[in-house]
């Protein structure tokens, strides 16, 4: 029995010992007592009503935002997945080409064939894997080490590789190889830290620190490899992270 009806009864029963007692003038205030009673106990009765209708607004209304916060967070979680996914499969797409574009290139440019007869074909292959990689370039951010780092080694590359008489007769195979090897190793630090931050967002509901990112990138590059990120990366990495 809640409080509420225990005032009630307890005014009942007091009332009735009164009216069964024996005196004109209580017989003659009695039912003025009865009308008071039921008013002050309607009162009581009203204002824990009351109290319990306000508590279980104010639950409710904490319910609410607790319910729109974790559907803003699911939101958030849901649009930073679809999105980063897609980031990493275009790019994963476009260095997938790059790289076949670039055996393709390479291959004849170790051939035998006279450099009158082949040019005009290099020339295209060349400027193929150019387009290629400003489809790449586009999606990289200028200001991440690795991506900046990729961008030089690319950039060398395509100088071992112009399709210049002088570098189609002289084309050193080992330096053009050794380079894409460090551009292998970037494009796969690139694609791991991203799928790693892309769960570590989801977990959280939030995108990362630049920081954050930044250590899982390190952490990545060093794992994969830890003497070409001692020769590539680790200066760069140790002088971005002190800025």
């Amino acid at each position: 029995m809640d409080k509420s009806r225990e005032i009630v009864v307890d005014v009942s029963d007091k009332l009735a010992n009164i009216l069964n007692g024996d005196g004109s003038i209580i017989s003659t205030i009695a039912p003025y007592a009865v009308a008071v009673a039921s008013v002050i106990a309607s009162i009581v009765v009203g204002w824990y009503s009351y109290r319990a209708s306000k508590s279980a607004e104010e639950t409710s209304h904490e319910i609410g935002e607790q319910n729109i916060k974790a559907l803003d967070k699911s939101r958030y979680i849901e649009i930073i997945s679809k999105e980063r996914s897609e980031w990493i499969h275009n790019v994963r797409n476009n260095f997938a080409e790059f790289n076949e574009k670039f055996h393709l290139l390479t291959t004849e440019m170790n051939d035998s064939i006279d450099y009158s007869v082949i040019s005009s074909h290099l020339h295209k292959q060349w400027n193929d894997l150019r387009l290629v990689w400003a489809k790449i370039d586009l999606y990289l951010n200028p200001t991440e080490v690795v991506s900046k780092k990729l961008k030089r080694e690319v950039a060398s590359i395509f100088l071992e590789i112009a399709p210049t008489e002088e570098r189609y007769k002289n084309f050193d195979q080992i330096k053009v190889i050794s380079i894409f090897m460090n551009v292998t190793y970037l494009q796969n630090i690139i694609l791991k830290s991203e799928w790693r931050r892309l769960k570590k967002e989801v977990e959280k509901g939030h995108e990362l620190e630049i920081k954050e990112v930044e250590e899982i990138y390190k952490e990545i590059a060093n794992k994969h490899s830890e003497s070409m990120y001692q020769d590539l990366l680790k200066k760069d990495m140790e002088e971005d992270a002190s800025d």
